[in-house]
């Protein structure tokens, strides 16, 4: 199959998110509309207001001209069939001259990402016909992260077959592993830097509080758990008797449950912080004392399966999970909290760089793509946190380089 052109002018977007940059790409659009992703396909409208329903998405199309082939549409009430052209912006149907291609001609709908500016003009064929904009933003499932996030792991899997990437399976392995840490400080820097924005902002407890509920959001929930930690802030929580019902309510329609896990239930993660605050309503200082205890401990940036014994990781979680959080948060989810929050906050607070602990520090939830990714590269060294944020901002920069 001759290789598709549009694939040569595939353009992407770097958005600023919480733990810094990500990129999101025109493929990435692409799978949504394919899979029709959306939050209520039912309440599809245009950029000029008009309803539309989506019969089917089209065939993807490999071949030059638009992403997708003989799509069936009710626009405005009105069955419409033809093609659709996607892409991150209204201003790149002219970028790419698709204005003047006449395998564009047949497209009925010009499917965008991010909402075109008011004075803006809008896409138009070689032949003068305006087919209509949809913005996709507003109907999305997830943040942009979340989906930049899945496309990364997903891509995980093309980079480690080698008849896909040799590039990166010909890279000596002392060298890959030099990428990946590399990288891993770039995620590492990021973190830190906006624990350093939340203190800054807010001082120790009060970012305790709020990261913490974040983390327990996951990707999907993040934003209602941020929006739920500033309305209902440490003090007002402490002895109130809010229940996890009415926090969980306080955020109706906001909450993306769709394929959530029983356990990742954001009602359940707020009942289990709530549970914390009944048992330990001081554990920030409880967290504090706990880092100091790390930060007086040495430890070397050097991989070695012993190195988790030496400096018995085991109990230091254990520290975490019943000193810190009275046995409220145990597994894998603790161990993402240790990493995307704790250690971070810990280290812009105390003035000390804990990349080592958060390097070397179990890995987390982590998907099982990256598990698989990583094995052949580390060859037996200890899969941790640091291998994993590593692979994960390779694929979030767009590969190896």
């Amino acid at each position: 199959m001759r290789e598709r052109a549009q694939d040569l002018e595939l353009t992407t977007a770097e958005i600023q998110g919480p733990y810094g940059p990500f990129t999101v790409s025109e493929r990435l659009i692409q799978r949504i509309w394919a899979q029709q992703d959306f939050l209520d396909p039912q309440r599809l409208k245009t950029l000029s207001g008009r309803p539309l329903k989506v019969h089917t998405p089209g065939h993807w199309n490999f071949e030059e001209g638009p992403a997708f082939r003989e799509a069936q549409l009710t626009l405005n009430h009105a069955l419409l069939s033809g093609d659709i052209a996607l892409q991150l912006y209204a201003k790149d149907w002219f970028a790419h001259s698709h204005h003047r291609d006449p395998l564009f001609n047949p497209v009925v709908l010009h499917t965008v990402l991010f909402p075109p500016r008011p004075d803006e003009r809008l896409a138009y064929t070689q032949r003068g016909r305006r087919p209509e904009t949809l913005v996709l933003l507003p109907y999305l499932h997830h943040d942009l992260e979340a989906y930049a996030h899945k496309e990364a792991v997903g891509s995980l899997n093309w980079y480690a077959d080698p008849k896909t990437m040799p590039a990166w399976k010909d890279l000596p392995g002392p060298q890959q592993k030099e990428q990946l840490r590399e990288k891993a400080l770039v995620r590492w820097g990021q973190k830190r830097a906006y624990a350093r924005q939340r203190l800054q902002s807010c001082g120790w407890e009060a970012a305790c509080h709020q990261m913490a509920l974040e983390g327990l959001g996951y990707r999907r929930n993040r934003q209602p758990m941020a929006t739920l930690a500033l309305a209902f802030p440490l003090e007002s929580l402490l002895g109130s008797n809010k229940s996890a019902d009415e926090l969980f309510e306080s955020q109706h329609g906001r909450w993306k449950l769709s394929g959530l896990r029983p356990a990742n239930y954001p009602k359940i993660r707020l009942r289990q912080y709530l549970a914390l605050l009944a048992q330990r309503p001081d554990w920030p200082a409880a967290l504090l004392a706990t880092l100091n205890l790390l930060r007086q401990k040495r430890i070397s940036e050097a991989v070695s399966p012993q190195l988790r014994r030496r400096l018995n990781f085991s109990a230091l979680r254990l520290q975490f999970q019943n000193t810190v959080w009275a046995g409220c948060l145990t597994g894998s989810r603790l161990d993402t909290l240790i990493g995307d929050v704790f250690l971070p906050l810990g280290s812009e607070y105390l003035g000390w760089d804990g990349f080592p602990w958060w390097f070397h520090w179990y890995g987390g939830d982590v998907p099982e793509a990256v598990k698989q990714f990583l094995k052949p590269i580390l060859q037996g060294a200890p899969l941790g946190n640091g291998w994993n944020q590593g692979a994960l901002q390779l694929f979030l920069e767009g590969g190896v380089g």
